[in-house]
Parts: C-alpha cells; structure tokens; sequence
C-alpha cells in the first residue's frame, strides 16, 4: 500500500478542487449566458422557437 505524504495529498486536492472549481464557473456562465442572452434563438443556440398559425375567420 502507497502511503502518500500530506504535501503530496494537499497538492492533489488543490489540484482537483481547482479542476471542479473552474468546471463550476464554465457551467454557471453557460447557464446565464443561456438565461440572460435574449437573442439565443436568433442565434441558434437554444432550439427553435415554435410559430403558431393564426386562423382567419
């Protein structure tokens, strides 16, 4: 069994909560730009927008 020293071990948990930590701030900019942006369907990044016929009487 590989013992791991505490140097190493708080190295590698920098490490990791840096990775998780910038994939966060990644999918929080994503979730605003995606909430915020009102023109994403001009843009085509969030789906079609559905267009209703209106019937004429």
């Amino acid at each position: 069994m590989n013992k791991i020293s505490e140097d190493e071990c708080n190295e590698e948990c920098k490490k990791v909560l840096e990775e998780r930590m910038n994939r966060t701030k990644l999918l929080r900019n994503f979730f605003q730009k995606q909430k915020c942006d009102p023109f994403r369907h001009m843009k085509n990044e969030a789906g079609a927008v559905a267009v209703s016929k209106v019937e004429e009487r």
